[in-house]
Order: C-alpha cells, then structure tokens, then sequence
C-alpha cells in the first residue's frame, strides 16, 4: 500500500499537516495536524454547520473553548467538538502545542485551509476575507 502524501500549509503562525482528505474517504473524515506556538491565538469563536470535530493532544497544551469552557489539552487529552457548537482555541503556554483533528463528515476539507493561507499571506490579514471564507467552507464566526 502506497503512503499517503502530507500536504504542509502555514496559516500565519500555524504549521497545518494535513494527512487524510475527505477525497480519499469517500467524503467520510478529514484528518490533519496543527502545530500552534507558544502564546499564539488559533481560530476565533466559530461553529460548523453540519461537521463533528474530534481533537487529541500530541504535544504541549493548548486551550480549546467549546459552549464557553475552557479545556486544557495536554498530551493524549481529547476533546470532541458537535456541529454546531462554539468553538475557539489558543496556545496560552510557553511552550508550541501540537494537536490531531479529525472531521467527520469530510465537508470541510483542505480547500478551506489552502483559501485561509492565501488570506493570511497579507499583512494584516483581512478580517472581512476571513469571514467570507470561513463561510464559504461552512464555518460561521461567532
């Protein structure tokens, strides 16, 4: 069996690893790897409308709100994200944080973060560009 390709995609600060696409899984999962450095803010509040989102800590901590709680992730910790509910992460330690995602149904896919990085290549990034995009992919910022 062939070894999958790992597609490299810097979001600003973010180093994504995006190993599995929905393309791949008949639509089923998405499965990728975020490095966030230390001290260093992650997505704003958002939800998914129709994607269920599973996080497991490989590295470091990283804080996840989810329904307006803060969790704590350390190594092997895991948090599972429903559709629809409010969602933001940051890296509030000293230390880079690294994190596995999953995504069920694969109906976010690469194509989002490949737009985010496009975005995020401008200096400063442009709020409104962000949100269109967020929304396109079918992410609604809170």
């Amino acid at each position: 069996m062939e070894a999958p390709s790992v597609e490299t995609l810097r979001i600003g600060p973010l180093v994504l690893r995006y190993f599995v696409d929905g393309a791949g899984t008949a639509g089923a999962v998405d499965c990728f790897e975020f490095t966030v450095p230390p001290l260093t803010k992650g997505s704003p509040p958002h939800y998914h409308r129709e994607v269920d989102e599973m996080v497991y800590g490989v590295e470091g901590r990283i804080t996840f709100t989810v329904a307006g709680v803060d969790r704590v992730l350390g190594p092997r910790d895991f948090t599972f994200i429903p559709r629809g509910e409010v969602h933001s992460f940051a890296n509030n330690h000293d230390q880079p944080a690294v994190v596995l995602s999953v995504m069920t149904p694969a109906l976010i896919g690469p194509g989002y973060f490949r737009d985010m990085a496009a975005v995020f290549s401008a200096a400063p990034p442009d709020q409104a560009a962000i949100r269109a995009t967020m929304l396109r992919h079918g992410l609604v910022p809170v």
